[in-house]
């Protein structure tokens, strides 16, 4: 939806989004799950070159059980990028 339209179907929502840059909630966990997918590969990536491990399902493993990377997981967002790492990496469905 352009500006204009969103500006004619309502000034408030045009205001929040385009003048104040709000997000929408899903907006902000989309990204924020970006953000952690992010991380969980960085860590995974550290984690092969520091200890010379190489195999895709023990880093993201590894990775996973970093603390700073659990401080942040919720149970769903744990599970959900578990789930995109295995599909991503290991094929599996």
């Amino acid at each position: 939806m352009s500006q204009i339209n969103t500006y004619t179907k309502c000034p408030k929502q045009y205001f929040f989004k385009y003048v104040l840059k709000l997000k929408a909630p899903q907006e902000e966990t989309e990204e924020m799950d970006i953000m952690l997918k992010g991380k969980i590969m960085h860590k995974a990536f550290e984690i092969a070159v520091s200890e010379n491990i190489y195999d895709i399902e023990t880093l993201i493993i590894k990775a996973y059980e970093d603390e700073e990377i659990k401080n942040e997981l919720s149970e769903v967002s744990l599970k959900n990028c578990i789930k995109w790492n295995l599909k991503k990496y290991l094929k599996i469905s």
